[in-house]
């Protein structure tokens, strides 16, 4: 019996057995729920945010903290949002699903220039944007 096998992103197959280490390592890349680690760089600069709080508590966090938020891309306007009310009232929305539990992207600039994305759960197009499910700083 072959070994078992996975594939890797591009396509390329590889036996697990032989690649733990890897595995491992691509797991620690990934950002957890609950948001980015409490130490090293940008992560560090931070507001105290916590899973599962409303997002506008999160918000007001993240100004008084020195944070800006992210005006969406002059390619992503807020008529491709309509009928969501969530666009016009939060200029950092970058995205929403329609479907599921209603992810929606928040984007952020710390008060040195690091982007952070706040992603939210469980908000409605009539303008609830949701509670923080995780976030992490983007490259």
């Amino acid at each position: 019996m072959p070994p078992p096998r996975s594939v890797r992103p591009g396509g390329a197959i590889f036996p697990l057995r032989r690649r733990p280490i890897a595995a491992l390592a691509l797991l620690a890349c990934l950002p957890l729920a609950g948001g980015v680690p409490a130490s090293g760089g940008a992560a560090a600069a931070a507001p105290p945010l916590k899973a599962g709080q409303p997002y506008q508590e999160a918000r007001i966090a993240m100004t008084q903290a020195g944070w800006t938020p992210r005006r969406r891309a002059a390619a992503i306007p807020c008529a491709a949002l309509v009928p969501d009310r969530r666009c016009q009232l939060y200029p950092e929305l970058q995205s929403c699903s329609q479907t599921g539990p209603g992810f929606c992207r928040f984007e952020w600039l710390s008060p040195s220039g690091k982007p952070l994305a706040v992603i939210t759960r469980g908000g409605n197009s009539g303008g609830d944007p949701g509670r923080l499910s995780t976030w992490f700083v983007l490259p």
